[in-house]
C-alpha cells in the first residue's frame, strides 16, 4: 500500500505523494546542511511501517537530496528566466 504513495523501504526521497515539492529552498538547504554536519549513517523513519530503518547509507541518501535540491532551484530559476 505505502508504494502506491511513493514510499519504498530503505529508500530515502523527499516527496509528497509522487509529486516533489519545495516551498523555500534556502531552509531546506540551510536544514540539510545543519543536518549533514551531524555524525550519523543511520535513518530510523517517522513514517512508514515499523521498523522503517536504514541501517547504513542514509548520510550518502542525504547528501544526494541535497545535491537534488540544488539542482532543482536552478531549474526553477532558469524555467522563470
Amino acid at each position: 500500500m505505502l508504494k502506491s504513495f511513493g514510499f519504498h523501504e530503505g529508500l530515502i526521497e523527499w516527496h509528497f505523494n509522487g509529486a516533489k515539492v519545495i516551498g523555500d529552498y534556502d531552509k531546506v538547504k540551510a536544514t540539510l546542511e545543519t543536518v549533514l554536519a551531524w555524525d550519523f549513517d543511520t535513518y530510523i523513519s517517522l513514517h512508514g511501517p515499523p521498523g522503517n530503518i536504514k541501517v547504513d547509507g542514509a548520510k550518502a541518501d542525504l547528501t544526494k537530496l541535497f545535491e537534488w535540491v540544488k539542482q532543482t532551484e536552478a531549474e526553477k530559476k532558469t524555467e522563470s528566466a
